[in-house]
């Protein structure tokens, strides 16, 4: 599912690093960089499958792995980027991001199968390129949760999930869960998930913004999904509207309303090759109206909307696909291919009503690189004219236009090296075209 909204943007002074550490912690992907050839002789490429495999070969891949009811994985994750042209001010940012995450078996712990308590603690620390980029979408996704500036720690993921099996035949599975999800996490598009630590960073390319409205992208809520033969065909969220990235969420759960998330997932065999087609909805009871602030999203405001009414019955329409083009034998499944994303939302409520997302992407394409990770990513992101006439005069807002190329150099299993570039033609008047290059180290534990 491609749900997501993130945290606010910074609004106050912009902070920076000072000291020695802020001096050397910036050279650290430059002398990654720098060593890339020699690591690359010296080190195998990575074994862990760089697409997501269908459901049921990642729960096998699993089960082999863990023995122990306990099993817990450490990511730190490095950013260095910046505009070098355009943009509101050229100028580069340091930030980083850990993520802890943990996961109970019950079944290993001598209890019922197919339970698990999972569990994903994530620190953000330094600044990101968005507030200097000038575009309506952060550059830079895992520098939003759990907040947006700074340094912050938060427990984005606290939640129970139960598979339950659907008759006899193997891969026919009930997937629920209850607690608190990361919605952007729960992306399942095979060539443009990742959380933005893997494959592409920019919001756009990774979470439509057509949805930011109705789904928070850290919440409290139950979810299900169906699977038959190992692939999601239907899902089901119901998600407190109200985004809690420092909280615990359940202190007025539900006080201001509902959002509901249908989906339903067709996989394909074009050519005889995998792919999938989704359309999913959101909808969302909250009264709200246009200039309510979006966390993912960084947008003018008017000096009063005591005027704009509120409304409820918020609503989004994503249609989604994924098409491999090559593909080679798995598990682990890998290859290229073709993805696009199309999304309208409700212009009563949302400053943003129409995204077109489109680009080809995949893994192990280049000859004996089969862990590398690449893409290149359209998005044009359309406003809502009423949006746009009520900040009129002030602001003169037009449509926004944005490319991301990546690639993600698997130097040994535990370390990844990215070069990112993206070129901006934002939507806010006076701002010319950005370009922001940029690089991201991942070590692995």
């Amino acid at each position: 599912m491609g749900l997501g909204a993130l945290a606010p943007a910074a609004t106050g002074p912009r902070r920076t690093l000072t000291g020695l550490g802020a001096r050397l912690l910036p050279h650290a992907l430059l002398a990654a960089a720098l060593c890339a050839p020699a690591l690359l002789r010296a080190q195998p490429a990575a074994s862990a499958p760089p697409l997501p495999p269908p459901a049921a070969e990642a729960r096998a891949a699993a089960a082999k792995q863990d023995t122990s009811p306990l099993s817990a994985h450490v990511s730190f994750t490095q950013f260095v980027q910046g505009p070098v042209a355009g943009g509101v001010e050229s100028d580069v940012s340091y930030g980083g991001r850990i993520d802890v995450e943990g996961r109970v078996d019950t079944r290993l712990l001598g209890l019922w199968r197919g339970g698990a308590l999972v569990a994903k603690l994530a620190t953000r620390y330094g600044e990101s390129a968005s507030p200097d980029a000038g575009g309506l979408s952060p550059v830079n996704t895992a520098l939003i949760d759990p907040a947006s500036s700074g340094t912050a720690t938060g427990l984005i993921t606290l939640a129970y999930e139960q598979v339950l099996p659907l008759g006899k035949k193997p891969g026919n599975l009930l997937v629920l869960g209850i607690g608190k999800f990361s919605t952007v996490d729960l992306a399942a598009e095979v060539f443009m998930g990742g959380s933005g630590i893997r494959r592409f960073m920019n919001v756009s390319q990774i979470a439509p913004p057509t949805e930011a409205r109705n789904v928070p992208s850290v919440t409290d809520g139950v979810s299900m999904a169906v699977e038959l033969g190992g692939e999601p065909v239907f899902s089901f969220g119901v998600f407190d509207p109200i985004p809690s990235q420092r909280t615990s969420g359940l202190g007025d759960l539900f006080g201001e309303g509902v959002t509901l998330v249908p989906g339903v997932i067709a996989p394909t065999r074009f050519f005889g090759r995998p792919g999938h087609q989704e359309l999913r909805g959101t909808w969302s009871s909250r009264e709200l109206t246009p200039f309510d602030e979006i966390p993912r999203l960084i947008l003018p405001r008017p000096g009063d909307t005591t005027g704009v009414e509120r409304v409820s019955g918020s609503w989004s329409v994503t249609w989604s696909a994924d098409q491999f083009v090559f593909v080679s034998p798995g598990p682990p499944r890998t290859g290229w291919g073709v993805f696009w994303q199309v999304g309208f939302a409700d212009a009563r409520t949302n400053p943003i009503t129409r995204v077109v997302t489109a680009g080809v992407g995949g893994t192990g394409a280049f000859g004996s690189r089969k862990a590398d990770e690449w893409g290149v990513g359209y998005t044009w992101t359309g406003l809502s004219g009423d949006f746009k006439a009520l900040l009129d005069p002030l602001v003169a807002l037009g449509d926004e236009h944005q490319v991301e190329a990546f690639y993600n150099l698997a130097m040994a299993p535990w370390i990844r090296l990215t070069a990112d570039l993206q070129v901006i033609w934002p939507a806010r008047p006076g701002v010319d075209t950005a370009v922001l290059p940029g690089a991201r180290l991942q070590l692995l534990f």
